[in-house]
């Protein structure tokens, strides 16, 4: 089948493409289509949900690192990868988290959440540096058991994990790269909108 392919340029040889098996002019509301990160020939998967998800997100971060909203909480300064996998692992009870070193908000969410862009086969996460600089990072992603409350953890491969772990690779976003990304989810976003208007009026046409 015919592969279509919307690229988020990030330079020469990384870009973040979404993939679509139709036309963006034939998406609609709940179409779902993977999102990878592409560099020197590799792949890797980054989401797997709603084109409309995927661009809401990447719309929300963007706004919020072009105004330099996204400075990291002192916590998470250089191990928010192994702080969320932590995170995950005690299946997001704030209390059990506490103990691991992870911080909480005013509405109990944990400070490093609002950083996450993506996460599948790798993490990434979106910042502002001390100079206000955009900052895109790459972290490994936890795929092992989780914290089993009655009692009965393993936590051979969270312990691993944790062990082995190591930031894979940080890139800065330009902010013209930025609004350019920018301005792509919207006019993705917009596409989809007036699709779902037009599909829904022909629907009602039929009915």
């Amino acid at each position: 089948m015919h592969r279509n392919e919307i690229l988020f340029t990030l330079n020469t040889t990384e870009s973040i493409v979404l993939f679509l098996e139709k036309t963006l002019a034939v998406v609609h509301c709940c179409y779902e289509a993977p999102i990878f990160f592409r560099s020197e020939g590799q792949e890797f998967l980054l989401s797997e949900d709603t084109v409309r998800h995927h661009m809401h997100k990447l719309v929300s971060l963007l706004v919020k690192a072009s105004s330099n909203q996204l400075l990291r909480h002192e916590s998470v300064s250089s191990t928010i990868g192994s702080l969320f996998t932590s995170y995950r692992f005690y299946s997001f009870d704030s209390e059990l988290s506490k103990q691991q070193g992870l911080v909480f908000d005013e509405e109990d969410e944990w400070v490093g959440n609002k950083h996450l862009l993506f996460a599948h086969d790798i993490a990434v996460w979106i910042y502002n540096d001390q100079n206000s600089e955009i900052i895109l990072e790459f972290t490994p992603w936890y795929k092992g058991n989780y914290f089993d409350d009655e009692g009965e953890t393993d936590f051979t491969q969270y312990e691993q994990f944790l062990k082995d772990y190591k930031l894979l690779f940080t890139r800065t976003l330009p902010r013209e790269v930025g609004q350019q990304w920018l301005d792509q989810a919207n006019n993705i976003l917009k596409q989809i909108a007036e699709n779902t208007e037009r599909f829904e009026k022909e629907e009602a046409k039929q009915g």
